[in-house]
C-alpha cells in the first residue's frame, strides 16, 4: 500500500496520469555497492530482501494494471538479481523489468563488463540505462591537474619519507587508491560536494584520465565527446542519463550521438582498459554498510582491510600488509600516532605543509623602508626557531645530516620589488 501511495503522491506532484518508468534505487538485500567503489563481496553482511522478489512483482504489476505505471525497472542490481527478477516474472506470467540502471562509463566499466552483465542483458532483452556517463564532469577532463602528476607512479605517494620513523612500519604504507584529488573549478559539482564521484578522482583515475584526453585529441575529439560517444555506441545500451547544466552542454551531449567510434579508437581504449582495469574501485567512500560506526567517519574498504574491522571478504586487498597485526599492536600504533600528531602540531608542522611534506613554509616579511617600494626580507620559521638544524624522527628531535642541511638550505629569501609591483 505504501508503494502505491508513494506513486499516487508522485503523480499528483508532477501533474501526470502515468509514470513511464518506475525503478527501484538499490536492492533491499545486501549487495556490494560497486558504484561507490566496493569491489568485493563481504561474507557476513548478507541480508535477505525484506520482501521476496515475487511479492514485489505482484505489487508492481498491480500498478501497471491500474495504468499508474507503464514499465518497471531496476537500479544498481547484480547479475543474479536481474536474472531472478526476469525468471520470476516469466514463471508468474507477469511483466518483466524493462531496463537496468547502473553506473557505467569509459572509466568505470570493469565491474559491469567483467561480471557477465552484457551477455546476460543481451539475451534477456533487458537494456542498460547508464548513468554517470561523464561522472559528474570528471570525464570532461576539467578536474585533471597537470601540475600534480606523480612521476613515480600512481602507487607511490609523495612525501612518504615523513613516515620513516619508529611509528611507521610496512603496515602503514599507503596503497594506490589513497590519493583522492581536489583539483578543478571551485564551483564544480565534485568540489562542492566531495562525495560526488570521489571514486573517479583517485590517483589511478587521474592517470587514466590523462590517457583518455590524449586518445581523444588523437582522433579529433574532446574528452567529453569521447566519453559520451563511447557509451552511446555500446550495443547493450538502451539509453543514457545526461545532466546538462547549460544549453551548450545539452548540444554537446546530443551531437555526440553522431560521432563514430572507429576500430582504431576501440583498440586504443581497450588497451587502456587492460592497463587501468578498475581505477575507480578503491573501496566504498560514502554511504555504504562499511561506515566506521566507532568514530562516525566514512572510510574506504582498504582501511577496513588494514584494521580488520570486517568479516571475511571474498576478494583481495590492495594493502601489502599481511599478516594482520594483533589488536594490541594496532592500539599501540594509534597511541603513538596521536602522540606524533601532537608533537608535530606543537612544532607548527601541521599549519601549512608544503607540497613535499616538509615543515611549515609560512614566510615573515618585513619592509625596510615604508616610504618607498623596494626591498623586502623574508625568513622561514625553520630558521627563526632553529629547525634548519633539527628534524623529527623516531619520536625525537635529531640533528640533520650534512647532506640534509645542504639539500634543505633554502630558508633565506631576498625580494626586490620594482615599480610598485
Amino acid at each position: 500500500d505504501h508503494v502505491e501511495q508513494a506513486v499516487d503522491d508522485l503523480l499528483l506532484r508532477l501533474g501526470i496520469d502515468c509514470v513511464d518508468l518506475l525503478q527501484f534505487d538499490v536492492p533491499h538485500r545486501y549487495v556490494p555497492r560497486h558504484e561507490l567503489g566496493e569491489d568485493t563481496y563481504c561474507w557476513g553482511l548478507e541480508r535477505e530482501d525484506e520482501m521476496a522478489i515475487e511479492e514485489q512483482l505482484v505489487i508492481l504489476q498491480r500498478l501497471v494494471d491500474k495504468g499508474k505505471v507503464r514499465y518497471i525497472g531496476l537500479s544498481n542490481e547484480t547479475p543474479w538479481g536481474v536474472f531472478k527478477w526476469c525468471t520470476a516474472a516469466d514463471q508468474m506470467g507477469l511483466s518483466r523489468v524493462a531496463s537496468v540502471q547502473t553506473l557505467y562509463n569509459i572509466m568505470h566499466r570493469n565491474e559491469f563488463e567483467s561480471s557477465g552483465f552484457p551477455e546476460m542483458l543481451w539475451n534477456l532483452n533487458v537494456p542498460l540505462l547508464a548513468y554517470g556517463v561523464l561522472a559528474g564532469g570528471v570525464l570532461t577532463g576539467k578536474y585533471l591537474d597537470p601540475e600534480r602528476f606523480n612521476p613515480r607512479g600512481p602507487d607511490e605517494r609523495l612525501g612518504q619519507d615523513e613516515w620513516d620513523n619508529a611509528v611507521a612500519t610496512y603496515r602503514t604504507q599507503l596503497p594506490e587508491d589513497s590519493g583522492y584529488l581536489s583539483y578543478g573549478p571551485a564551483n564544480g559539482r565534485c568540489n562542492k560536494w566531495k562525495e560526488s564521484y570521489s571514486t573517479h578522482r583517485s590517483v589511478w583515475a587521474q592517470w587514466l584520465m590523462g590517457e583518455l584526453v590524449k586518445a581523444a585529441r588523437q582522433f579529433g575529439l574532446t574528452a567529453s565527446q569521447l566519453a559520451l560517444s563511447w557509451v552511446y555506441s555500446r550495443p547493450f545500451l538502451g539509453s543514457a542519463i545526461i545532466g546538462p547544466r547549460t544549453i551548450g552542454q545539452l548540444r554537446e551531449s546530443i551531437r555526440a550521438l553522431n560521432y563514430p567510434v572507429p576500430p582504431a579508437l576501440e583498440a586504443v581504449l581497450h588497451d587502456l582498459f587492460l592497463r587501468y582495469r578498475a581505477p575507480t574501485m578503491g573501496g566504498p567512500q560514502v554511504g555504504t554498510q562499511l561506515d566506521d560506526l566507532d568514530h562516525g567517519q566514512l572510510i574506504s574498504q582498504s582501511e577496513f582491510m588494514r584494521w580488520g574491522r570486517q568479516p571475511i571478504w571474498s576478494g583481495g586487498t590492495y594493502w601489502p600488509n599481511w599478516p594482520q597485526p594483533l589488536v594490541s599492536e594496532k592500539v599501540d600504533y594509534l597511541r603513538k600516532r596521536e602522540e606524533l600528531l601532537e608533537l608535530r602540531a606543537a612544532a607548527a608542522d601541521t599549519d601549512d605543509p608544503s607540497d613535499d611534506g616538509a615543515f611549515n613554509v609560512r614566510m615573515w616579511r618585513e619592509m625596510l623602508d615604508d616610504r618607498r617600494p623596494g626591498e623586502y626580507f623574508a625568513v622561514k620559521e625553520q630558521k627563526l626557531f632553529g629547525w634548519d638544524e633539527k628534524k623529527f624522527a623516531d619520536m625525537d628531535w635529531k640533528n640533520l645530516t650534512r647532506h640534509e642541511r645542504e639539500s634543505q638550505d633554502h630558508f633565506d629569501f631576498h625580494f626586490v620589488w620594482r615599480g610598485d609591483k
